[in-house]
């Protein structure tokens, strides 16, 4: 019976499947273990923060510390932002003390909602009408549930660390107001550790620039690409470990042909082992592009989708910047892609930036590069044949 795939595609990356990120690891598990420390982890999407987070906080827990992990990607209310707060405390601090569920009961108002969780310990939210209730009142309860953190924390003296996964929702949700509100409230704990982490690179940049609620109070930390000859001997490595036999220049190709970011560098090492386990134990470059076309195919609905959102500009300024050699605002650009003039151009790829779509980039010809390199092989296999053009989903050039 075959061996597990060696790179896991689904959750958190722990243990083996985790790799490199020994500095940054390091420096996050000791904000967490330090009351007082305000960290800030940046980076863009998919390069492997949640799992940095993930190792960090479970070293500090063995170091004795009750780590509070709340994600807030999906929070709509500045009441959002304080019931994840407030179910991680009483998930977290529950567990250690008797006392904390009925200290937060007694001091959050209008009210906690409890009601039966996992492994015996109830699942807290805020009264639902503060969803509704005025911006200050909404700030009120969740400066209530950090503040009960903080004062449970020194009155047992035992650390505490609050980490906060995407951030920035506090500012999407609630405004300017909601920022410098949180900035007060956490600038005068100093008997609990934080830990920021965010990926809305630009919103987090106003946030903590001159003038931003958070200027000069995060210390940040910048979770970049892994460098690529270790992250290439890593998936070597990986492969040989399940008894594959990589030939050389695999990994290598695996990285060209995703680029930089984490997670889509070990989807396609994952789909390439699938590949060459249907055919032995060798692994080829050959391998490396048919699992990356596969990859793209099974992901033709998502960007079916995304591509029915944009305008047909925007989807002419993706085929060049798929294919092009060349500026993107240059004249002989414009021309082959009936691209306009170069002011409606430029306005075009900063909206597929702020979609998330392209990603600016002084080193691509274009000065843009895309995203996803799914999508962008996508473009390639399915959008341009619109213009009589076909070229291998895979490849790097028109």
């Amino acid at each position: 019976m075959p061996r597990a795939n060696p790179f896991q595609i689904h959750g958190l990356a722990r243990g083996p499947f985790f790799t490199d990120r020994a500095a940054e690891l390091r420096a996050a598990a000791h904000a967490l273990r330090t009351p007082g420390e305000k960290l800030l982890v940046i980076g863009p999407r998919r390069t492997g923060k949640s799992s940095l987070l993930a190792e960090a906080a479970d070293r500090a827990r063995r170091a004795g510390v009750a780590v509070l992990e709340a994600d807030l990607s999906t929070a709509g209310t500045v009441a959002d932002v304080g019931t994840r707060l407030l179910d991680a405390a009483v998930r977290t601090l529950g567990r250690r003390w008797t006392d904390a569920v009925s200290t937060f009961a007694a001091r959050v108002t209008p009210g906690v909602r409890l009601v039966p969780g996992p492994h015996g310990l109830p699942a807290a939210s805020l009264d639902v009408s503060l969803r509704d209730a005025p911006a200050a009142e909404q700030q009120r309860s969740l400066e209530t549930v950090l503040d009960t953190i903080a004062d449970l924390a020194r009155a047992k003296k035992r650390p505490v660390a609050i980490v906060m996964d995407e951030f920035q929702r506090i500012g999407t949700v609630g405004g300017e107001e909601a920022e410098w509100h949180l900035r007060g409230v956490v600038q005068r704990h100093d008997a609990v550790s934080y830990l920021f982490a965010g990926s809305e690179l630009g919103l987090i940049a106003r946030m903590t620039g001159p003038g931003g609620a958070f200027y000069e109070l995060l210390t940040p930390l910048e979770v970049g690409a892994i460098e690529p000859a270790h992250f290439a001997a890593w998936i070597d490595d990986r492969m040989r470990a399940v008894g594959l036999r990589p030939e050389r220049g695999v990994a290598e190709q695996v990285l060209a042909l995703t680029g930089d970011r984490t997670r889509d560098v070990v989807l396609l090492a994952h789909h390439t082992v699938e590949a060459a386990r249907a055919t032995g134990t060798r692994v080829t470059a050959a391998q490396v592009e048919a699992a990356f076309a596969a990859v793209v195919a099974e992901q033709d609905p998502q960007w079916t989708g995304r591509w029915s959102e944009l305008t047909a500009g925007m989807q002419q300024v993706l085929r060049a910047v798929a294919v092009g050699a060349a500026g993107l605002t240059t004249a002989a650009m414009r021309r082959e892609f009936g691209l306009g003039p170069t002011g409606t151009v430029t306005n075009m790829a900063a909206a597929l930036v702020a979609r998330d779509v392209l990603v600016r980039d002084a080193a691509a010809p274009t000065g843009y590069r895309f995203d996803s390199p799914y999508f962008r092989g996508w473009v390639l296999g399915r959008a341009l044949p619109d213009l009589g053009r076909h070229v291998p989903v895979t490849a790097t050039t028109s």
